[in-house]
């Protein structure tokens, strides 16, 4: 679904300011779990691109997948 070597970001400044906002927030205390203060939910969700998305139209996602 995502490639690391292909990609293309295309990215307006405001929607990296969102991006930097949120890992510049970041609370690394644990490395393992880092955890941030600040997630504009609002500012993220914005940036979904509802028209080109994969969807699961199933009801649970481990097997059976029923």
């Amino acid at each position: 679904m995502f490639s690391v070597n292909d990609h293309n970001a295309n990215l307006f400044p405001a929607d990296e300011l969102v991006i930097d906002n949120f890992f510049d927030s970041l609370n690394w205390a644990d490395m393992n779990d880092p955890t941030s203060t600040l997630v504009t939910y609002g500012d993220l969700l914005s940036m979904v691109d509802l028209r080109n998305r994969w969807i699961y139209t199933g009801s649970v996602t481990t097997p059976p997948c029923a």
